[in-house]
């Protein structure tokens, strides 16, 4: 795993997010699930690389 894959998952988060804020009424289970596993990826990435 390389820190362009990194880079890009951030940029989707940062997307994902944005929408969110900007429709909150929306039914964005979906967007909202994969937000969780981004930052779980991410997280889990950084853990690993710092470690």
């Amino acid at each position: 795993m390389t820190d362009s894959i990194v880079q890009e998952w951030k940029k989707e988060l940062r997307v994902l997010l944005d929408l969110v804020a900007a429709h909150p009424s929306r039914d964005l289970t979906e967007k909202r699930e994969r937000i969780v596993l981004l930052q779980k990826m991410i997280s889990e990435r950084s853990r690993y690389v710092d470690a």
